[in-house]
């Protein structure tokens, strides 16, 4: 029996076995979501909890229960999310493939990878199994032994599980887009009916489907933009000083967003605007902010889709390739622009190239077509740059390292 070695982080998982990295999500194409459901994916990948594994006694062969909902919101959005890859991988046929992760330490083991050769539905699309074949390690004694013989009388292909009728929270994104149109109406707020509620229904509805958020009919329709108005005017010290009040139940982030933005109408107007060109230029293909969340990565202040593309850029190969030509120009060698970290004289020529770029201009200043430039990115190790990206608001490279500069002179 091989005992799980639960080594690789789950995005390095899915990277080692061909796919993108799914960030918070369960499963992954080798292309971004809109490329796989227009049929150009070549390869499924999902990740199995150990727990969640059973053997049949009978023919010894590995199954895994997908029930269709959590015991949260975000966990049924997360399996629908599933369901729906599974679908789009057996339409297309694809290759899928399974890793072990540990639920505890969210890491895989290399060691326990295996292919999917078969899928079944439960009737009352409560849940579907995959059956699974070991390509590495022994899953040993542990998993539960049943009769599961009857899954082989199952359907091939199922419903979609039945989603919630509640929609998902606003998202700062949303709230941003929804403070601009008040602050520009202040005065006096348009009506259910007018032209500017039905156009940012419109617009957050394609943003839902973007990030994949819109689930129900009723998302983000003008009777809820409308109500959202109504949720800030209980903010607004000029509609309150009399004693009037706004609606009270509301996004807790609302307060947040009045706090950033009300008082700045040129930094809300400019991050309004470049969510726009972002879902504008997003709509109907493969675009930069397609990508998922990453653990342990915070949404930006000004929300998902500059928190994408800031990730986007800072993955672009070109522009990695320039700041690391820049870095061995000036140095000679690449190390971390904060604590000097050196993977080359630190692992040897194993680490020789390794260095992350990190983009340090707010990206929602910048304009459409707008190229970053060479003095916009620093390297930094993989450590400073995820610490960076890990508090609302995003820390400075100069605070980091003020705090390690702090952290020193008290040891």
């Amino acid at each position: 029996m091989n005992s799980p070695k639960f080594t690789t982080p789950s995005d390095h998982a899915y990277q080692l076995l061909g796919a993108h990295p799914p960030g918070q999500g369960w499963f992954a194409f080798d292309v971004l979501m809109p490329a796989a459901k227009r049929g150009r994916a070549r390869l499924f990948v999902m990740a199995v909890w150990k727990t969640g594994i059973r053997k049949d006694i009978k023919t010894g062969e590995y199954w895994y229960r997908v029930p269709s909902t959590g015991s949260a919101g975000t966990s049924e959005n997360k399996r629908t999310a599933l369901w729906n890859g599974i679908k789009i991988a057996q339409e297309f046929e694809l290759p899928k493939v399974a890793v072990l992760k540990d639920p505890k330490s969210k890491r895989c083991s290399m060691e326990h990878t295996f292919d999917i050769t078969d899928v079944r539905y439960e009737s009352d699309a409560s849940a579907f199994w995959i059956k699974l074949k070991a390509n590495g390690g022994k899953l040993g004694e542990a998993v539960e032994l049943l009769d599961l013989t009857v899954l082989s009388e199952l359907p091939q292909r199922g419903k979609l599980p039945k989603l919630s009728s509640r929609n998902a929270p606003w998202s700062r994104d949303e709230l941003i887009l929804a403070l601009d149109l008040y602050m520009q109406h202040r005065e006096s707020l348009p009506t259910k009916k007018a032209p500017e509620i039905a156009e940012l229904s419109a617009l957050l509805n394609q943003l839902g489907i973007i990030l994949g958020r819109r689930h129900t009919d009723t998302y983000r329709n003008s009777e809820g933009v409308y109500m959202k108005l109504m949720n800030f005017r209980r903010l607004d010290p000029e509609y309150t000083y009399d004693g009037k009040k706004g609606l009270t139940r509301g996004n807790s982030d609302e307060v947040r967003v009045w706090a950033l933005f009300a008082h700045d109408p040129r930094r809300l107007s400019e991050v309004a605007i470049f969510i726009r060109n972002g879902i504008s230029e997003a709509s109907g293909k493969d675009t930069k902010i397609s990508y998922s969340e990453e653990l342990e990565i915070e949404e930006a202040e000004e929300g998902k889709v500059a928190t994408r593309v800031h990730r986007y850029r800072e993955r672009d190969r070109r522009l990695v390739d320039t700041a690391k030509a820049r870095a061995l120009r000036e140095h000679g060698r690449l190390f971390c622009t904060v604590c000097g970290f050196d993977f080359s004289k630190h692992y040897g020529e194993v680490g020789s190239g390794i260095i992350d770029v990190h983009h340090t201009k707010p990206i929602h200043t910048m304009q459409p077509g707008e190229k970053t430039k060479v003095a916009d990115l620093v390297v930094l190790c993989s450590n400073c740059h995820r610490i960076i990206h890990s508090k609302r608001p995003w820390l400075t490279v100069d605070e980091i390292k003020s705090a390690i500069k702090i952290r020193t002179s008290v040891q």
